[in-house]
């Protein structure tokens, strides 16, 4: 999948999940036209606004929520990487199945679209971050 179709998938989960991508678009782009058609998706990518989107926190709010599943598949914690084999705390507040000093998300029990925050800023290319979290 390239960059365009990327991107257009994940300002569509934004959407889907709240964020108003007109509002933002009218105060922080000089495009005229409110929609996500393929043409305003790439003027997104070539003038780079598309960066101010997806650091934007109302974007993540919305793309990644305030809660999300935690543990994948395999049993994995997607945070940490810690396997669910232990029982979770909830007296400490966890609710992962392992204890909570093992995942940062947990001992500062910051919500997920805050820690995808921090992790996203590291990141050379933006939309391939946020595209790994599609099909979750």
């Amino acid at each position: 999948m390239d960059k365009i179709e990327n991107l257009l998938k994940i300002i569509n989960k934004a959407i889907d999940n709240g964020f108003n991508y007109c509002e933002w678009q009218y105060y922080t782009t000089a495009i005229p036209i409110c929609g996500l058609m393929e043409g305003n998706v790439k003027q997104l990518i070539n003038t780079n606004y598309y960066k101010l989107l997806l650091l934007d926190k109302e974007f993540a709010k919305a793309f990644w929520g305030e809660k999300q599943e935690l543990i994948d598949k395999n049993g994995i914690c997607f945070h940490c990487g810690v396997l669910n084999l232990i029982q979770p705390h909830p007296s400490l507040g966890c609710s992962h199945i392992h204890y909570p000093e093992d995942c940062d998300v947990c001992r500062n029990k910051t919500r997920d679209w805050q820690y995808y925050m921090k992790s996203l800023v590291l990141e050379d290319d933006l939309i391939t971050y946020y595209a790994k979290f599609l099909e979750k």
